[in-house]
């Protein structure tokens, strides 16, 4: 038993191993590439909408990710019911932060095509609400289809920003880029999560259950936003 848990864990470690380091190497080749093309004053556009886009999607998280894999590895007969709690509070606050764009820039300086590209990337935070597929993973210790889903994400993604590169698009979009990599990988990742015969069943969320998760998350929810 020991050899099997073991065997289990040292593989799933490997897979998110093998993912960080692929994730560093092409981020590092295709970011330079893309630098390259679009110039300091446009790249550093894009990394300013990225950074102000960064604090939305840890609005929108909510700060759920550690509790909602520690609530399914302590309660598995409940795995359905937090599973589709979680994803509408996801979405929930996805969409309240897309509300909250327009109040966030007032308070600064932006272009017209800084402010399209904030909202291009924050768009991609309605599907991260799929990441909750990711959270079942890593409770069931199955980090290999997340894996997968993020492999295929970035290879898509750069392959979608080097096409951008040949056809001399404009610096809004490679915006549009990051939301495409996360519409695909939640499009992967609930093709595995199906592939295992589970699925989110959304009326089996519960008030409680939304209550209880948000009260948990709410010291997360804050160390993410000041980091």
């Amino acid at each position: 038993m020991i050899g099997e848990n073991f065997y289990l864990y040292f593989t799933n470690t490997g897979w998110l191993f093998s993912e960080r380091i692929f994730r560093i190497v092409v981020n590092i080749l295709v970011s330079a590439w893309v630098a390259r093309y679009l110039g300091p004053d446009s790249f550093g556009s894009l990394n300013f909408s990225l950074s102000f886009a960064k604090i939305i999607t840890a609005i929108s998280l909510l700060g759920l990710d550690q509790i909602v894999v520690r609530e399914m590895v302590r309660f598995p007969e409940r795995v359905e019911q937090i599973l589709a709690t979680a994803f509408l509070l996801r979405l929930g606050g996805a969409f309240l932060a897309l509300v909250f764009i327009p109040v966030a820039l007032y308070f600064f300086q932006v272009s017209d095509e800084e402010y399209l590209m904030v909202y291009f990337i924050s768009v991609g935070a309605i599907f991260q609400a799929f990441g909750v597929i990711d959270l079942y993973f890593q409770s069931q210790v199955l980090s290999k289809y997340a894996s997968v889903a993020q492999f295929t994400q970035i290879l898509l993604g750069s392959l979608v920003k080097v096409i951008f590169i040949y056809l001399e698009a404009p610096v809004v979009w490679f915006a549009l880029v990051y939301s495409m990599e996360l519409l695909f990988q939640a499009v992967i990742l609930y093709l595995l999560f199906k592939g295992q015969r589970r699925s989110i069943v959304l009326h089996l969320a519960r008030k409680s259950e939304a209550l209880y998760l948000m009260k948990c998350s709410i010291p997360v929810l804050a160390s993410s936003v000041l980091m």
